[in-house]
Order: C-alpha cells, then sequence, then structure tokens
C-alpha cells in the first residue's frame, strides 16, 4: 500500500487533516478569510478540502495549493470543479520548500 492509499483509508471520514471539527474549520475560515480579491495559499494541502471551502464562502479569493501528491491534487481538481470553482484554484505538485510564488 503507498502513502496515498493510506491517507485515503485514514481520513476517510474526515475530509480534513486536522484534529478540527467542521464547526472549528467554519469559524476559522469566518476570521482569517480575505474578503476581497487576495489569494490564499496551503502548503501541503492534500486533497485542498481548506481551499474549496475557502473558495466557497469567498467568490472573490482565489487559492494555490502546494502538495506533493499527485492523486491528491487530481482529487482535489476533481472536487473543485464539482463545486464550481476549479478557474479559482491552481494546484501545483512540488515540495513546498520548492514552491516559488509566481
Amino acid at each position: 500500500m503507498n502513502s496515498d492509499e493510506i491517507s485515503a483509508i485514514a481520513h476517510a471520514d474526515h475530509p480534513i487533516k486536522a484534529p478540527l471539527d467542521d464547526e472549528a474549520v467554519r469559524l476559522l475560515l469566518d476570521r482569517a478569510l480575505p474578503r476581497g480579491d487576495e489569494r490564499v495559499l496551503d502548503l501541503g494541502c492534500g486533497t485542498a478540502e481548506w481551499l474549496l471551502r475557502a473558495l466557497e464562502a469567498e467568490p472573490g479569493v482565489r487559492a494555490e495549493g502546494v502538495d506533493i501528491s499527485a492523486g491528491s491534487l487530481d482529487t482535489a481538481a476533481a472536487e473543485a470543479e464539482r463545486r464550481g470553482v476549479r478557474d479559482r484554484l491552481t494546484l501545483h505538485e512540488c515540495a513546498a520548500a520548492d514552491f516559488a510564488p509566481g
């Protein structure tokens, strides 16, 4: 079993890989999200659940996600398409240390 498969199993019932419940995530995004046309960056975004929620919450925001897992980024892209926010999400397959914002 590779790391993508292990991660998928471990997080099947919890889309955000952090010890926060959905309400805590909503409150955090309510306080932290920019309110204009700024960008949001998530280094180690995995399937980009935080970014997807941010994009849904603030229509003017654009987001960039960085992760080393092609499988996670493919999942993120498909989910962004499903949620109608794909045009505002840019995904980068690389290590966070190698990411150079454009």
